[in-house]
């Protein structure tokens, strides 16, 4: 499974308010390139 934003924060515990929307779209970013890996490398 993978998670990214507000659901990894709830995932792992961690709290869901404060600044965290900022970093929402990076975590999306970094999930999409993981994605993207994954997807090249299994054929």
């Amino acid at each position: 499974m993978l998670v990214t934003g507000m659901a990894a924060n709830n995932a792992f515990g961690g709290p869901r308010m404060g600044p965290i929307f900022g970093g929402m779209i990076l975590s999306g970013r970094k999930l999409a390139d993981i994605i993207s890996l994954k997807a090249k490398t299994r054929t």
